[in-house]
C-alpha cells in the first residue's frame, strides 16, 4: 500500500530501492498513474482524470486527429490545433469523437454508380476499408448496401465496374434499428459473426455504424480515455480572438477541455480578455509579457483591478514594459530604478520583478531585493518566460508572491550561472535554465542541511 509522506517533495535519486521490500502485489498491472486533467473541489472527483500523465501541445506540427486518437486509446488527452479555422477545428473534433463513438458516423460514403477506382481512391484517402452505398453517396442518405474488401479482388475486376455490381446489397445485411443500445449491437454483432453493423433510421436513412473492431480495441486498451457515449476524450485549444464563434462550435462538436495558449498578442480581443481577468480573478496570479503591455493600456482601471485581488499579484516587467506601465523612460528608470519601483509597487500594491542586469524585486509593504544570481548569458528570448513560469509554479504550491518572487528570480539566475559555467556565455538558451533547476534545487538543499 502507498504510504503519503507529509513533507516537501523530493527527487528520485534521493531514494533508494530496499532490495525485498515489495510485496507480490506489487507489479505494473497494480500501479495506477491516474493524474486529474482540470481543477477539481476537495473531496470531489475530477471531471475528467487521465490514465496516464500525457497530453500533447496545441500545435499544428503535433496535435492532429490521428495523435487525438491514439493518445487517448492510450490514456491521455490531445489537445486539436486551433490555428485553422473554427469551422475546420471543429470538424476535426467531430471526427475524433466519430472513431470510437461505438455508433460510428460514417465518413467513407458512395453511391452505387460510383466505380472500383472509386473505392479504392476513398480507402487510400480515409483509410477504412468498409464504404456505405447510399442513394445519393452521402454519409445520412438511405442505405442500399455495402463494400468491404472481400467484396472485390483488384488483380481479378475492371476498375471502372460500377458499385452496384459487386457491392453486398441491404437484403443481406444483417442491420439494426437506431435506438438500440451499444451493449444489444455488440450482441448482434457476436451472435452474427460479422464485422460491422449498420444502424438505420425508421425510413431507412444510415444512422452510422458499430464495429467489432473497437470492442475488441477496448479489451486490448483497458486505458483507454472515453466519454459518457463511448468516445474518445478530446480537447481543442482556443485562443482570445474569436473565442465567442469558436468556442460553441468546439463544444457542439463534442470537445472535453478546452485549452488556451501563450502568445495572446495585443489586438482588441486580448486586450478584452486581459480585463475579463482582471475583473473576476481572486486567485493569485502573475502577468508577463502582452498582459503587462496590455495593462498599461487599461490606465487607471487596469491598477484598480489589481488593487482589489486579495490574493496578490506579481508583476515582472523588463525595462521597456515598465516604462510603457509608468510613463517613465528607460533612461529615467535606469538613473532612479530602485525609488521609481518603489513608487509603483505601492501605486499598484502588487509585487514587482523589474528585470535588468540586476533584477530587483519588491512587495508593495516589504523591502526591496536586489538579486545577486545571473549573468548576460540569460538575454536570450524565452527567458523571461521561464522566470513567470517559476514564480507561477512556486506560487501554485501556496508560496506568498512576494515569497515566490524573490525565490524565482534568485533560482532563475542561479540555473543561468550553472549553464553559462557548463554551456559558455555564447550557448546558453532559454530551455537550457530548466535543464539546471533540478540541480540548482539539489544544491540549495544540501545548503541548508
Amino acid at each position: 500500500m502507498a504510504t503519503y509522506i507529509n513533507e516537501p517533495s523530493h527527487t528520485f535519486n534521493e531514494y533508494l530501492l530496499i532490495p525485498g521490500y515489495s510485496s507480490c502485489e506489487c507489479i505494473p498491472a497494480n500501479v495506477s498513474l491516474k493524474t486529474p486533467l482540470v481543477k477539481f473541489k476537495k473531496g470531489e472527483e475530477p471531471a475528467i482524470e487521465l490514465a496516464i500523465p500525457m497530453v500533447s501541445a496545441i500545435m499544428q506540427a503535433v496535435s492532429g486527429e490521428r495523435l487525438a486518437v491514439e493518445l487517448a486509446r492510450n490514456g491521455g488527452v490531445s489537445f486539436i490545433y486551433g490555428s485553422q479555422t473554427p469551422e475546420d477545428e471543429a470538424a476535426m473534433v467531430a471526427r475524433v469523437k466519430a472513431k470510437k463513438a461505438g455508433f460510428v458516423f460514417s465518413d467513407s460514403n458512395l453511391a452505387p454508380v460510383n466505380t472500383l477506382a472509386d473505392i479504392l481512391a476513398l480507402k487510400a484517402k480515409t483509410g477504412h476499408s468498409t464504404v456505405a452505398i447510399t442513394e445519393d453517396g452521402t454519409p445520412n442518405g438511405k442505405l442500399v448496401g455495402i463494400v468491404s474488401s472481400r467484396d472485390y479482388r483488384v488483380s481479378r475486376m475492371d476498375r471502372s465496374e460500377k458499385i452496384a455490381d459487386f457491392m453486398t446489397p441491404l437484403e443481406k445485411l444483417v442491420i439494426a434499428r437506431f435506438g438500440i443500445t451499444l451493449s444489444e449491437a455488440n450482441d448482434i454483432i457476436w451472435d452474427n459473426k460479422i464485422n460491422s453493423l449498420p444502424v438505420l433510421y425508421e425510413d431507412g436513412r444510415l444512422y452510422g455504424f458499430v464495429f467489432r473492431k473497437d470492442y475488441d480495441s477496448h479489451r486490448e486498451n483497458p486505458d483507454e480515455m472515453l466519454d459518457a457515449e463511448k468516445r474518445f476524450v478530446v480537447g481543442a485549444g482556443i485562443n482570445s480572438r474569436d473565442y465567442e464563434q469558436r468556442v460553441p462550435l468546439l463544444v457542439n462538436a463534442g470537445a472535453d477541455v478546452l485549452c488556451i495558449g501563450c502568445g495572446l498578442g495585443m489586438g482588441p480581443h486580448s486586450e478584452e480578455l486581459l480585463k475579463k481577468v482582471l475583473e473576476n480573478n481572486k486567485t493569485p496570479a502573475v502577468i508577463d509579457a502582452d498582459g503587462l503591455n496590455l495593462l498599461a493600456k487599461t490606465d487607471e482601471w487596469g491598477i484598480e483591478q489589481i488593487r482589489m485581488n486579495p490574493s496578490g499579484y506579481v508583476l515582472t516587467p523588463h525595462m521597456k514594459e515598465m516604462s510603457r506601465l509608468t510613463g517613465y523612460s528607460v533612461q529615467e528608470l535606469k538613473d532612479n530604478r530602485r525609488e521609481l519601483l518603489r513608487k509603483y509597487t505601492e501605486k499598484v500594491h502588487a509585487v514587482c520583478v523589474l528585470k535588468d542586469s540586476r533584477t530587483l524585486v519588491k512587495a508593495p509593504e516589504g523591502r526591496l531585493m536586489i538579486n545577486t544570481t545571473g549573468n548576460a548569458a540569460m538575454a536570450k528570448a524565452g527567458s523571461g518566460d521561464v522566470l513567470a513560469g517559476m514564480i507561477t509554479g512556486l506560487m501554485a504550491q501556496h508560496m506568498r508572491p512576494d515569497d515566490a518572487a524573490v525565490l524565482g528570480v534568485y533560482l532563475h539566475g542561479l540555473c543561468g550561472d550553472h549553464a553559462r559555467k557548463e554551456l559558455g556565455s555564447y550557448s546558453v538558451l532559454a530551455g537550457d535554465l530548466l535543464k539546471m533547476l533540478g540541480r540548482t534545487l539539489k544544491e540549495l538543499e544540501d545548503m541548508t542541511e
